[in-house]
């Protein structure tokens, strides 16, 4: 085989590899996104029962409540956040899948 014949191949063979690894980091990007949405409903879940907590101040500690809705009302924007970042990942990743020659989405 000459030299001509195998070049081609290589870098069609390095494309196969990029499609494939962009393939794997949206499928992981994909499943992040999912146990983010899952996190932040916990969390709301979270912060409605400790909300409800509020309402009987004789049996909690008004402190400690207040202290738990502040810090979960961060962590739902914090993953609120990062479920954004992670949602244009996924954009971006899917707009170079529909770049290539492979791309069929």
């Amino acid at each position: 085989m000459r030299q001509v014949e195998i070049f081609p191949y290589l870098v069609d063979q390095e494309v196969i590899d990029n499609y494939k690894r962009i393939q794997y980091d949206l499928g992981f990007f994909k499943e992040s996104k999912a146990r983010i949405i899952v996190r932040i409903r916990f969390y709301k879940d979270r912060l409605k029962f400790y909300k409800s907590l509020l309402n009987e101040p004789e049996k909690h500690s008004i402190f400690l409540v207040k202290k738990e809705i502040k810090e979960l009302k961060e962590e739902i924007e914090l993953n609120k956040d990062t479920l954004i970042e992670v949602e244009e990942m996924i954009d971006r990743l899917n707009n170079i899948l529909k770049k290539t020659r492979f791309g069929l989405n």
